[in-house]
């Protein structure tokens, strides 16, 4: 290869590693996670000759190319260091070097040294191939990325206690099968299994009698099986002190997440029972009532699942404040983005238009409401337009009606010229909405001098067409002349 060539590849492999929050870095961790349960879960089935299933031997080759290419992967892929992205290929190298690497590499080679059968022949082989099980230790790090998906602290508070009680079965698994396993070791003296008399029976009844012991060495249960050779001895003394570290740990983990779920429990059903001895003391009509309860469950349950939504978290504050900005303006870019005119403003590279679009996200207002809520009356003056995000709106004019599709901003009129709400729009049920006001956003374009100038220019055709199309409805959108993409003014 020239040596052109090769600096071109030398660039390449400098600047472009792999970001930890990539789209792909995501999907391959995923698949990490899969087969580091597939190492921890069929390997030590080995014992038992599992190996010898053709299924099990094509996910072998899967597991094997993979944990290949998951080397390469980490050698490409960048990391923070105090909140720092490090992006220069040698640091990652010298960090994956001081890690993961000779462990991974140890695994691999193992893995490729089965394959080629060396050494089949000997039992021991089989815990050799255990060290493959030390990288559930990186199940931590990466379940947390699935973690941090879940939106309420009660799935968050579930999802550690199943990570729990699955850890708890994997190392049970995993004790058991090596049980079994140092039945095999040695030259035929005697072992746990020809004392109890089932060296013939099934591998299915091996493995069974095997857990139970295993699960017996957390002192919850009595079992029958004893040591018999001096290794049984010693791995006995091993696992029960590691059951008494299992044991203890498990106890005070679970007893913590159980704690904390009814805690938040009894808050929820504590709160919901006051309300309704509020209503019911001051005798409140039931219809009422149930309006009420109903939207308080909903409002309960969207705070659950959707926590902190409105960006009140204490950690923000540490935020500077163009950075506050820039995360408002991320949450809210695709509604933004439906207005024409604040779609040409996101499209301008200028900084002062950039912080101006932040701005207006900011302003921005979230207004939830309950089935039969007025968002606005006709004939009212029109101060403010909104936008639905989830919900069902309907919008009354006259003598028909109609439902409000979500992302389609309402009475945008406002925004441009003096206007009053041509009908009236209620929520059908439970709905979430995001509203701009028109003196505050006419104050905030006005801090600009090329977004007055872009605002005036808009203002003009808007108008222009607004009067062209003698729009009599709120739900009118305004689509620019010349954008091919787009489709036709539509009237309701």
């Amino acid at each position: 290869m020239s040596s052109p060539s090769i600096r071109y590849f030398a660039a390449c492999w400098v600047c472009f590693p792999l970001q930890p929050g990539d789209r792909f870095r995501y999907y391959w961790d995923i698949l990490s996670i899969l087969f580091i349960l597939h190492d921890a879960l069929v390997l030590p089935l080995y014992f038992f000759g599992l190996q010898k299933h053709y299924g099990v031997q094509s996910l072998a080759w899967c597991a094997r190319t993979f944990w290949m290419a998951d080397i390469a992967m980490n050698m490409l892929t960048g990391y923070y260091e105090m909140g720092i992205l490090v992006n220069d290929l040698r640091r990652i190298f010298c960090r994956y070097m001081r890690t993961w690497l000779l462990l991974d590499a140890l695994c691999v080679a193992e893995d490729w040294l089965r394959f080629s059968n060396i050494g089949e022949a000997d039992p021991a082989m089989e815990f050799l191939s255990l060290l493959r099980v030390i990288r559930l230790v990186k199940l931590r790090k990466m379940s947390g990325q699935l973690h941090d998906q879940l939106q309420s602290q009660a799935a968050s508070i579930q999802f550690n206690l199943l990570g729990t009680i699955t850890g708890l079965v994997i190392i049970n698994h995993i004790i058991a099968c090596c049980w079994y396993g140092i039945s095999q070791l040695g030259d035929g003296g005697d072992t746990w299994l020809k004392l109890q008399g089932w060296e013939d029976a099934a591998p299915t009844f091996h493995y069974v009698t095997s857990y139970y012991w295993a699960f017996s060495q957390l002192g919850v249960g009595n079992t029958e099986i004893h040591c018999v050779s001096l290794l049984e001895y010693v791995f006995a003394s091993f696992v029960a002190m590691a059951s008494l570290l299992i044991f203890s740990t498990l106890v005070s983990t679970m007893t913590s997440l159980m704690t904390t779920l009814n805690e938040i429990q009894e808050s929820e059903i504590s709160q919901f029972r006051a309300l309704r001895r509020f209503l019911s003391a001051n005798h409140i009509p039931q219809e009422l009532s149930t309006r009420i309860v109903q939207f308080v469950q909903h409002s309960y349950y969207q705070k659950s699942q959707e926590s902190d939504q409105d960006g009140d978290l204490a950690i923000l504050d540490m935020l500077s404040t163009p950075l506050k900005a820039e995360l408002r303006f991320a949450r809210f870019a695709e509604k933004l983005d439906a207005l024409p005119f604040l779609r040409k403003l996101m499209a301008c590279n200028d900084l002062q238009i950039t912080r101006l679009t932040h701005q207006l996200a900011g302003q921005l207002d979230l207004l939830l409401v309950a089935p039969g809520d007025v968002v606005f009356f006709a004939d009212n003056d029109a101060k403010t337009t909104f936008v639905n995000l989830h919900g069902t709106l309907k919008y009354y004019q006259s003598s028909r009606s109609e439902e409000v599709t979500d992302g389609l901003w309402i009475s945008e009129m406002c925004l441009w010229t003096s206007w009053e709400f041509m009908g009236t729009l209620v929520a059908e049920e439970v709905s979430r909405l995001v509203s701009l006001n028109e003196e505050i956003f006419k104050k905030t374009v006005c801090e600009s001098v090329v977004a007055q100038q872009m605002a005036s220019s808009y203002a003009i055709q808007y108008v222009s067409e607004l009067t062209s199309q003698k729009v009599t409805s709120d739900l009118w959108a305004y689509i620019e002349s010349g954008n091919p993409s787009a489709p036709a003014i539509t009237v309701s």
